[in-house]
C-alpha cells in the first residue's frame, strides 16, 4: 500500500494512519517534509497537536518512506533517527505542461495582471518560512535605473492581513505604491505564463521538503535564482545561482547580476532548462518502485536459521581527550560515553597523565595510542573526536592509518594545523594544509596577507573529511560547509546527529541565586564563555547601556567566563568601567564546571551572541535551554536552526537595536520568560536526549563500518601499511596521500591544466598569454568542487607522464611559497586534463605512447584549447611542412579527447567543419566556446621598463599612432603595414607605426620562414625607424599597458586568427580599432571597429587616410561600445563549461556535440 498524503485530515474528508489494525500489507508513505514537527506553530490549538503526534507515531510504524528530495530524507533521518534504514528519497519532478513559451506571451499576462513591465517573480503562500520579505527588501535595494522599470509580482494564497504586512513592507523598502503585485491564487495555465513572462524568478524560502516552483520556472525557460538552504540547491544544481536566505547584501547583489549581465542570464536560462530535464516522473517511479520491490523482497525473506548469538557488544576504539583536559570536547564525551556504552564496549585512546571519572562517577577504561596501534586489529569500529586545538594533534596521521568515523566538533581545524607548523609538530603543517585543502590559491593569500589571515578564511580540513569513512556533525550549517568547501559527494558521507544534553533539575534555582546573593526580584543577565570580538560581547555592553538596563538597579549584567587580555578586551572594560551602573556589570574569570552550573541555575536571562562562525555548535546554548534560561541568540551559524519559539533569534547580521527591543523585551514580560523558560527544557528532552544522540551514533558508526566499499577499502589500508617499512613523518604522510588518492573515495577532483609549451620556454606569444592568463585566474577562483593544478607533459627516457608545474608556479609572483618539486600525477577518475598551450609534438609523443589512453582508462577526461587550425584552412602563411604537421597534432587531439575549447565560434565553426569533412560519422569530442579577457595584469604580468622607454612613450604620444600588438609571422599583415605607412610618411602624414612582438620562427631556415625575411629586412632598412617607426621586441607586459594608453589606434590588418585579443585589450584601454575584414573580427568586436578589405599598401593607406578623417569629425566607430570580460570572467566561463561537461557525463557526446 502507497499513502501519498499521511498527514491529509484535520479539515479533510480522510482518515489515515499506519499500524493500528496490526500486521497488514507493506505500507509506504510519501515524505514530504516534517517542516511542523522540527518548528511546531506556538499558536497551535491543542487538539492539531495532538493530531499531528498521531500523524508522526504512524510514520514511526510505517514500512517505507518515500522522501522528495535527499535533504528531506536526512532531515527525517536527523529527527528520528530510528527511521534511518527504511527512508529512500525517490525524488520528485513538475508537470510537463512547464516548458518555454514557443509564441508570444499569453494575453493573461497584460489583460487580467496587468503587468504591464518586466517584473520579478516568486510564488508561494505568504507565510514567514518563504521569506517574501527578504525578497521585497532586496528589491527595494536594487540600483534605482533597475527597480524603476520593474515590477516585483507574488502568485500564491494568503489572508487579508498577510497581504496588507507584505505591502506595508513594501512601501517601507522603497518600492512605490502599486510596484508589488500580490495575485493570490491562481490557475496553472496563468501561472506557466507568469513563468515564461518573467524577467527573473527568485525562490528566497527558508525551508522546503523539495522546492517545486523553481524546478517549474527553470522548466518553462526562467532565469532562477533560489535560497542556499534545505533541499533548494538540489533542485536548482548550480552554486552561483544560490545565496543565503538570510544575507540582504547577497541576495540584491545577485538579483542585480541577474538583471544585468546577459551572458549570466543567458548561462543561468540554459542551465534550467538543462536541469529540469534531469527530473522526471519516470525517474521517480522506478525509484518509488526498486525501493518498495526492495523493502518486499527484505519483507518476505524467511527467517534464518537460529544461530547462537554473541551477547557481546561490538569493540569501539573512542580517541578523544577526556577531563581533566580542558577541552569541552573532554566534558562532551564523558556525557556521551555512559549512553554510547550501552551499545558498545568502548576503549578510550588517548595519552593524557590523568583521567577524571564521568558525570556520574562512571569508571573509563583508557589506553595510549602506543598500545592502540599494537593492538588496533582488535577494533572493527574507531572513532574519532575532532576539534581544532592542539588535544588533537595526532588524529589526522591516525586517520590515515586506521579508518574511522570522524565526530567534527570544529569544521575549522586551521588553528591546530598553524599551531602544529609554529611548534615543529608537523613540518609545514599550515601550508601543506592549505594547498591540499584548498589548492594553490591558499598559499597565494598566505603568502600576500600572513598567517592570520589565513587561518580565518580557510578551513584546512579536507584531508580530516576524506579520510573518515564517514563523518558526524551537530548542525546542517556544519554539513553545508562540507559541500560548499569540498564539493557536493562528500555531503553524503557526513550525518547530522544532534548534541547530546540531559535534563537538568530546574529546582535549585532558588539555591544557586542565594549561593550567588542575587536577590529574588532582581533581573540576572548573564554571557557565557570566554569573552573576545567573535562572542560580540562589545555589542552587548552598546545595548545594556542603550536598553536602559545599565541604569536599573534590579538588574545585573554578568560575563561567566574568562576575560580576554588583549586590547579588545582592555577597551571592552574600560566601556564597562564608564557605564552608568558599572558595579552591577561584572567578570567572573575563568569558572569551574560548579560555578558554571550555579551562574546558569541563577539566570533570568542569557544572551549568546556569535560571529564568524567555524562550524562548531555551541554547548552553552544548549546548556541554557535545558536550564529553562530564557534565552537571546542570533542566527549565526549552527544557532540559525534552532526553532523560532524556544528562545529569542535575532538576525545573523543584526542592528545594536534589535538587541536592546529583546533586551527590553524579555526584562518587562515575565511571562514569556517563563513560557521560554518551559519550552527550553521540552525542547531538550525531543531533541537532544542522549539515548537519541546515541542512536544517531550507532547509525553512522554501524552504516559506515558494514558497508562493503568501506570494508574493502580498510583491507586495502591495512595491508599497504602492514607492508610499509619505518620512514619519517614526512614519507609516512607522502605515501599516505598517494595511497589516499588511489583508494579513498571521494575525493575531490583535479583540473590539471597543461601549459607544456609555457613552462619549458614562455616566449610570450598570444596563446601562451591566453594560458598564463586562465591558469592564474583559475588558481584563484576555482570551478565549484574542483582543484586547479598547472601541469605540463614529461618524458623521462622515453616514458610519457604529467607532471604538476610547481617549479614554474614557485616562479610567478604571489606563488612564491608552492614547493617547486614537480611531482608526477597519477590520474583518477573525476580528474580532468586540460592542454591550453600548443605543443604538437610532445602532445603527438605522449599520444603515441599511450599517454592520453591511460588517463581516461582511469576514469578521467582529456581535453584541450583549439586556438585556431590556420596550419590546415591557411597553409600559405605557414611553413611548407605545417599543414601536414598541424593535421596530425589535430587528428591526435580530436581521437584522445572527451572535449574541446574553441576560443571563438569561429574557430569553432572550422572544427566542426573539418571533423566533419574528414572522420563523418565519427565518435567526436565535445565542442566548447569560451572566450577570451582583456586585462593583461591577470596573466602573471613581466614588470620592467627599459632604457629609453620614457622618450619612445613620449614620441608615441607626439603624434597619432597606431599600434600593431603580436608576433611577427607572414598571416600578420606587417609587410602591409609597413609599405602603407611609407607610402603615408612620404605623402607627409605625420603619423607612428608602432609595432610590439617578436620576429617569428627564428630557428627555421630561411626559405621556410616566407614573408618575415622581407618584413624585418622592411622594417630595419626604414629611413623612419627610431623617429615614426618603432618596433618593440620582448618587452614586458608593464611596458605594453603603457603603450596601450598612449597609442591614438589599434591596427590589426591580420588576414587569419583564432580570436583577436589585442582587439579586446585596445577596447579596455579605450583605444579606437581599424581592422581588416575577417570573420573572427567582426564576431569579436561588432560595430566597434573601422574595417578595411585588400591585401596592397595602397588599400591599407586609404584605409587609413579615411579613419583620420572620420577621427577629425569625432565619427570614429567607439571601441568602448566592445563587451569585454575580464581574464577572471573567461575563466570562470571556461571552468564551469568544463566541469558542466564533466557532469553532465560522456552519454551526451556525439560528433561535433557543442555546448
Amino acid at each position: 500500500m502507497l499513502l501519498t498524503s499521511l498527514f491529509e485530515g484535520f479539515v479533510d474528508d480522510a482518515v489515515t494512519s499506519v499500524g493500528l489494525l496490526g500486521n497488514g500489507p507493506l505500507t509506504a508513505v510519501t515524505l514530504y517534509d516534517l517542516i511542523p514537527y522540527l518548528n511546531p506553530d506556538p499558536n497551535w490549538p491543542g487538539h492539531y497537536k495532538n493530531y499531528y503526534d498521531l500523524k508522526i507515531a504512524s510514520l514511526k510504524r510505517t514500512d517505507l518512506l518515500l522522501s522528495i528530495s535527499g535533504y528531506a530524507r536526512e532531515e527525517c533521518i536527523g529527527a528520528i533517527p530510528e527511521l534511518a534504514d527504511r527512508v529512500v528519497n525517490m525524488s520528485s519532478a513538475c508537470n510537463d505542461m512547464f516548458r518555454p513559451r514557443s509564441g508570444e506571451a499569453d494575453p493573461v499576462i497584460s489583460s487580467k495582471f496587468e503587468l504591464d513591465k518586466p517584473f520579478v517573480l516568486s510564488t508561494g503562500s505568504l507565510e514567514s518560512r518563504k521569506n517574501f520579505e527578504l525578497l521585497v527588501e532586496a528589491f527595494g535595494a536594487l540600483p534605482e535605473l533597475l527597480r524603476r522599470g520593474r515590477l516585483l509580482v507574488f502568485a500564491g494564497g494568503a489572508d487579508t492581513d498577510r497581504i496588507e504586512a507584505i505591502q506595508r513592507k513594501a512601501l517601507e523598502a522603497g518600492l512605490a505604491p502599486g510596484q508589488l503585485r500580490v495575485l493570490g491564487h491562481i490557475t496553472d495555465a496563468e501561472l506557466l505564463a507568469l513563468y515564461q513572462a518573467c524577467e527573473l524568478f527568485v525562490f528566497p524560502s527558508l525551508h522546503e521538503g523539495f522546492g517545486l516552483p523553481p524546478l517549474e520556472a527553470m522548466a518553462c525557460g526562467a532565469v532562477v535564482l533560489g535560497s542556499n538552504a534545505t533541499s533548494v540547491p538540489e533542485v536548482i544544481g548550480r552554486e552561483d545561482a544560490l545565496f543565503d536566505p538570510r544575507s540582504l547584501e547577497e541576495l540584491t547583489a545577485l538579483m542585480t547580476r541577474a538583471l544585468t549581465d546577459a551572458s549570466y542570464r543567458a548561462s543561468l536560462r540554459e542551465h534550467g532548462i538543462r536541469q529540469s530535464a534531469a527530473f522526471s516522473w519516470d525517474k521517480t517511479a522506478q525509484r518509488a518502485l526498486q525501493a518498495i520491490e526492495a523493502r518486499l523482497a527484505q519483507r518476505s525473506a524467511p527467517a534464518p536459521t537460529a544461530l547462537p548469538v554473541s551477547t557481546a557488544k561490538p569493540r569501539v576504539a573512542m580517541v578523544s581527550p577526556l577531563p581533566p583536559e580542558q577541552t569541552g570536547i573532554a566534558d562532551y564525551v564523558a556525557e556521551l560515553l555512559p549512553t554510547l556504552a550501552e551499545t558498545y564496549d568502548i576503549t578510550v585512546i588517548s595519552d593524557q597523565a590523568e583521567v577524571w571519572p564521568g558525570p556520574g562517577g562512571e569508571q573509563f577504561e583508557v589506553k595510549s595510542i602506543a598500545w592502540f596501534e599494537q593492538n588496533a586489529g582488535d577494533f572493527e569500529r574507531v572513532v574519532y573526536q575532532m576539534g581544532n586545538s592542539p588535544f588533537h594533534a595526532h588524529m589526522p596521521a591516525m586517520m590515515q592509518r586506521y579508518p574511522g568515523v570522524v565526530v567534527l566538533h570544529d569544521f575549522f581545524i586551521s588553528s591546530l594545523m598553524l599551531w602544529a607548523e609554529d611548534t615543529g609538530f608537523g613540518h609545514d603543517a599550515f601550508k601543506r594544509a592549505l594547498v591540499r585543502s584548498h589548492g594553490y590559491r591558499a598559499l597565494e593569500q598566505l603568502a600576500r596577507e600572513g598567517a592570520l589571515a589565513s587561518k580565518w578564511r580557510w578551513p584546512c580540513s579536507y584531508e580530516v573529511v576524506r579520510d573518515a569513512l564517514s563523518v558526524i556533525v551537530h548542525s546542517n550549517y556544519s554539513r553545508d560547509l562540507v559541500a560548499q568547501y569540498y564539493g557536493e559527494p562528500f555531503r553524503e558521507k557526513v550525518h547530522l546527529v544532534r548534541q547530546h544534553r540531559a535534563a537538568e533539575d530546574l529546582r535549585c534555582r532558588i539555591d544557586a541565586r542565594r549561593r550567588l546573593g542575587i536577590a529574588e526580584d532582581e533581573i540576572l543577565v548573564c554571557a557565557y564563555g570566554f569573552m573576545d570580538a567573535t562572542k560580540l560581547n562589545h555589542v552587548l555592553v552598546d545595548a545594556w547601556a542603550r536598553s536602559g538596563l545599565s541604569d536599573d538597579v534590579k538588574c545585573r549584567l554578568v560575563f561567566v567566563g574568562g576575560e580576554d587580555n588583549s586590547e579588545y578586551g582592555r577597551q571592552l572594560r574600560e566601556v564597562m568601567a564608564r557605564l552608568a551602573g558599572s558595579a552591577r556589570i561584572k567578570i567572573t574569570g575563568f569558572a569551574d564546571h560548579e560555578s558554571f552550573v550555579t551562574w546558569l541555575s541563577a539566570a533570568d536571562i542569557a544572551v549568546q551572541l556569535r560571529t564568524m562562525s567555524r562550524g562548531e555548535t555551541s554547548r552553552t546554548v544548549l546548556d541554557c535551554l535545558a536550564h529553562g534560561v530564557p534565552l537571546i541568540v542570533n542566527a549565526n551559524g549552527p544557532m540559525a536552526e534552532y526553532p523560532d519559539d524556544i528562545l529569542t533569534k535575532l538576525a545573523d547580521e543584526f542592528e545594536v537595536d534589535d538587541l536592546v527591543v529583546a533586551l527590553r523585551r524579555l526584562r518587562a514580560d515575565t511571562s514569556l520568560r517563563e513560557e521560554l523558560g518551559v519550552r527550553g527544557p521540552a525542547y531538550i528532552a525531543a531533541v537532544h536526549e542522549p539515548h537519541k544522540t546515541a542512536a544517531g551514533y550507532a547509525h553512522a558508526i554501524e552504516g559506515a563500518f558494514n558497508a562493503a566499499d568501506t570494508r574493502r577499502m580498510k583491507r586495502s589500508l591495512a595491508e599497504f601499511w602492514a607492508r610499509y617499512p619505518q620512514s619519517t613523518a614526512d614519507v609516512r604522510d607522502a605515501a599516505a596521500q598517494s595511497v589516499a588518492e588511489l583508494v579513498i573515495a571521494p575525493r575531490k577532483p583535479r583540473l590539471y591544466l597543461d601549459l607544456s609549451a609555457t613552462v619549458r620556454n614562455d616566449l610570450k606569444t598570444g596563446i601562451e598569454r591566453v594560458a598564463r592568463s586562465l591558469v592564474r585566474e583559475l588558481l584563484l577562483e576555482p570551478p565549484a568542487g574542483f582543484d586547479v593544478v598547472p601541469a605540463y607533459l614529461s618524458e623521462d627516457n622515453g616514458v610519457w607522464r604529467v607532471r604538476r608545474a610547481q617549479r614554474y608556479l614557485a616562479a610567478q609572483p604571489g606563488f612564491e611559497l608552492v614547493d617547486s618539486q614537480d611531482d608526477i600525477v597519477v590520474p583518477a577518475s573525476g580528474d580532468v586534463l586540460i592542454g591550453l598551450d600548443l605543443f604538437p609534438d610532445g602532445v603527438i609523443a605522449a599520444a603515441n605512447y599511450g599517454l592520453y589512453a591511460f588517463w581516461r582508462a582511469c576514469g578521467a577526461r582529456v581535453g584541450f584549447m583549439i586556438h585556431d587550425l590556420l596550419p590546415i584552412t591557411r597553409p600559405e602563411f605557414f611553413p611548407p611542412w605545417a599543414n601536414a604537421s598541424h593535421a596530425a597534432w589535430f587528428s591526435t587531439v580530436c581521437a584522445n579527447s572527451d572535449l574541446l575549447v574553441c576560443i571563438s565560434q569561429h574557430v569553432r565553426d572550422d572544427v566542426e567543419a573539418l571533423i566533419n569533412a574528414n572522420h563523418p560519422g565519427c565518435s567526436a569530442p565535445a565542442l566548447l566556446v569560451s572566450h577570451h579577457g582583456a586585462d593583461v595584469s591577470a596573466s602573471f604580468p613581466s614588470a620592467g621598463m627599459p632604457e629609453g622607454s620614457t622618450e619612445v612613450l613620449d614620441a608615441i604620444r607626439a603624434r597619432p599612432s597606431f599600434l600593431m600588438v603580436g608576433t611577427i609571422e607572414p598571416r600578420k599583415g606587417h609587410l602591409q603595414a609597413v609599405q602603407a605607412f611609407e607610402r603615408l610618411w612620404a605623402a607627409g602624414k605625420d603619423v607612428n607605426l608602432v609595432i610590439v612582438g617578436h620576429e617569428g620562427w627564428k630557428p627555421l631556415p630561411a626559405e621556410e620562414r616566407r614573408t618575415i625575411p622581407a618584413i624585418v629586412d622592411a622594417i630595419r632598412s626604414s629611413g623612419q625607424l627610431g623617429k615614426r617607426l618603432f618596433w618593440l621586441e620582448g618587452i614586458s607586459d608593464e611596458y605594453l599597458e603603457k603603450i596601450y594608453a598612449a597609442a591614438s589606434c589599434l591596427l590589426s590588418p591580420s588576414e587569419g586568427e583564432g580570436y583577436g585579443l589585442p582587439l579586446i585589450e585596445a577596447a579596455k584601454h579605450g583605444v579606437p580599432i581599424v581592422a581588416r575584414d575577417i570573420t573572427v573580427f567582426r564576431e569579436v568586436a561588432g560595430a566597434a571597429a573601422f574595417y578595411f578589405s585588400g591585401t596592397d599598401g595602397a588599400d591599407l593607406v586609404r584605409a587609413i587616410d579615411a579613419w583620420l578623417s572620420l577621427r577629425e569629425r569625432g565619427a570614429i566607430p567607439d571601441s568602448s561600445a566592445l563587451t569585454w570580460d575580464t581574464w577572471a570572467q573567461s575563466a570562470r566561463r571556461f571552468g564551469q563549461l568544463v566541469t558542466a561537461r564533466l557532469r553532465a557525463g560522456d552519454g551526451e557526446a556525439s560528433c561535433a556535440a557543442t555546448s
